[in-house]
């Protein structure tokens, strides 16, 4: 297998645990609050990759890759945020469309951040992912404009953020399950400021603290955080290693809607929750644009 269909190949793994995260991330919603779902989402991924790291090697952060580590640490606080706020407004297909509109931003990003030129090729695909968010965003009244669509777009934007930190760490020395244990627990630590925020900006007290501890099976959740856990991690380690093996993290960034795909098959068969055809058109054009980007890497 060549470089290129590795690093597909990889990204794709990504993606899928990525939408399994989602999933177990919504059967979560009900049974914890928002604030401590967000924490538990970052603490549990680094504490298992920091171990497994600890088991199988030991290394720290290199002083030159710290910067990009604490920098992706707020941004996942962030990006996290958004998504679990959307997931308790959204479907799971429409949190995870509007999250993964990061590759919109990685272009543009890149070129102002790091001054690099953006091949003309991107622009075609970018357009058909974009015709494919607005088709999934179309009601029958028209496009809608609701707030919780611009807290997904939010959770995209500094995924966006998030990735290209990524990628910067990446082509460091320091291995990935280390400098992704990190970024997570210390974003863990930065989540903990919205214990707090309520206490000083009124009206937030409702929205962050929504959801419940009350389950039917203390084993059901331990078991959905422990698959929180493995499938966030697994996520982070896929997507470093693909993102070690290209130049740019552009070359990857349409591969990462097909987690919309996966993600519908979810919906479909686990939440039993269809998906009408008009976000069947919406997918269709986003998988078009990821064959497009993958053939154009490739050749």
């Amino acid at each position: 297998m060549n470089i290129s269909h590795r690093s597909s190949a990889l990204m794709l793994l990504s993606t899928l645990t990525l939408a399994l995260n989602g999933l177990v991330t919504q059967l979560l919603t009900p049974m914890l609050p928002i604030i401590l779902l967000l924490f538990l989402r970052l603490l549990l991924p680094g504490c298992l990759m920091l171990a497994t790291a600890r088991a199988r090697f030991w290394h720290y952060v290199s002083f030159s890759a710290l910067k990009n580590v604490m920098l992706r640490a707020v941004f996942i606080t962030l990006c996290q945020g958004f998504f679990i706020l959307a997931l308790y407004k959204l479907t799971l297909i429409e949190a995870v469309v509007l999250f993964s509109t990061g590759p919109l931003f990685i272009p543009l990003l890149e070129s102002v951040m790091y001054k690099r030129e953006i091949d003309l090729f991107v622009v075609p695909t970018l357009l058909l992912m974009m015709i494919g968010l607005i088709i999934q965003s179309m009601t029958d009244q028209g496009i809608t404009l609701r707030w919780e669509l611009l807290i997904g777009l939010a959770a995209g934007f500094f995924n966006a953020c998030s990735q290209l930190c990524l990628f910067q760490i990446s082509k460091e020395k320091t291995p990935v399950l280390v400098a992704n244990g990190f970024c997570f627990l210390i974003a863990a630590l930065f989540s903990t400021l919205f214990f707090i925020l309520p206490l000083f900006v009124g009206g937030l007290n409702a929205e962050l603290a929504a959801g419940s501890l009350v389950f039917e099976s203390a084993w059901l959740l331990l078991g959905l955080l422990v698959l929180l856990a493995v499938f966030s991690s697994a996520t982070q380690y896929f997507r470093s290693s693909a993102y070690k093996l290209v130049t740019t993290g552009s070359e990857l960034a349409p591969l990462i809607y097909t987690s919309v795909v996966f993600s519908y098959l979810l919906q479909l068969t686990i939440l039993d929750s269809p998906v009408n055809g008009q976000q069947l058109v919406g997918i269709s054009f986003i998988v078009i644009a990821c064959l497009m980007q993958t053939k154009r890497n490739r050749s």
